[in-house]
């Protein structure tokens, strides 16, 4: 069985660009350069998408921006965990019934789930609703005594 060819970043590029020119039909680069005409088509498609690219976005700008970006945000993302882990921290001495009324169930971006693993209570007990007793049931309870 023969063994793939890797080609190089710089003859896939001299290829597309004989492509691009039109320096001879795809059969005739494919002989002069011993690259199939798929090879071709594909060096040349992936050329002018790249072309694309680069007019779009601007000459590698977006590229050293890039890393200083990722940077910067994995700062912010480290600092907003310690920020968190200090406000479950701080809310734990809280009362539950207080935790509980923290919770907004309208809000616009943080889910009843989220806010109530962030004050450190179950869902369920955020949607808990005292009732009082009912009086017939107070009277009889007071007989019981």
């Amino acid at each position: 069985m023969a063994k793939r060819r890797n080609y190089s970043a710089e003859s896939k590029s001299k290829v597309a660009l004989a492509a691009i020119r039109g320096e001879g039909a795809v059969a005739e680069l494919s002989s002069r350069c011993s690259v199939h005409y798929n090879m071709i088509a594909k060096c040349k498609r992936d050329a002018l998408d790249g072309m694309k690219d680069t007019f779009q976005r601007g000459p590698g700008k977006d590229r050293a921006n890039h890393a200083d970006q990722i940077r910067r945000l994995q700062a912010k993302i480290g600092e907003l965990v310690v920020e968190r882990g200090f406000f479950i921290q701080s809310l734990r001495p809280l009362s539950v019934g207080r935790r509980r009324n923290m919770i907004e169930p309208k809000h616009k971006r943080l889910s009843v789930v989220c806010q109530s693993r962030l004050v450190s209570i179950s869902r369920s007990t955020s949607y808990y609703q005292r009732s009082d007793e009912n009086p017939l049931n107070r009277l009889l309870m007071q007989f019981d005594r």
